[in-house]
C-alpha cells in the first residue's frame, strides 16, 4: 500500500479509509458476515486461555504423572491441526517468503 501512494497524506488518507476512520465510508456487511463457527470459538478460546486459564490448568495439574503425556500430546495435536488449516487455506500469510 505504501508504494501506490505518491506521498504521505495520500498513504495516511488511504489507511483511514482501510479502517472505516473516514465519515463517509459505508460498509454494506456487518461483522456477522464476516465470522464464522470457528472463528468466533477461537476468539473465545483465545480470550479465556489469554486469561489465565491455562495457567490454572496446568498448576492444578501439573504434579499428577498422567497430565504431562496429554498436555505434550494437545500441543502436537494444534501444531498439526494449525499446519493442515494453514496449508488448506487460500489464504496464504507466506506470500513473500519467496522474494
Amino acid at each position: 500500500m505504501f508504494f501506490r501512494a505518491n506521498d504521505l497524506s495520500h498513504a495516511t488518507a488511504y489507511l483511514k479509509n482501510m479502517f472505516g476512520l473516514v465519515e463517509h465510508t459505508y460498509l454494506p456487511f456487518g461483522p456477522a458476515y464476516f465470522y464464522d463457527n470457528i472463528q468466533i470459538i477461537a476468539f473465545v478460546a483465545g480470550i479465556l486461555f489469554s486469561l489465565s486459564a491455562a495457567k490454572i490448568v496446568t498448576e492444578r495439574f501439573e504434579n499428577r504423572i498422567w497430565f504431562r503425556p496429554f498436555y505434550n500430546a494437545a500441543l502436537l495435536a494444534l501444531f498439526a491441526l494449525t499446519s493442515v488449516f494453514l496449508a488448506a487455506n487460500t489464504y496464504n500469510p507466506f506470500i513473500y517468503f519467496r522474494f
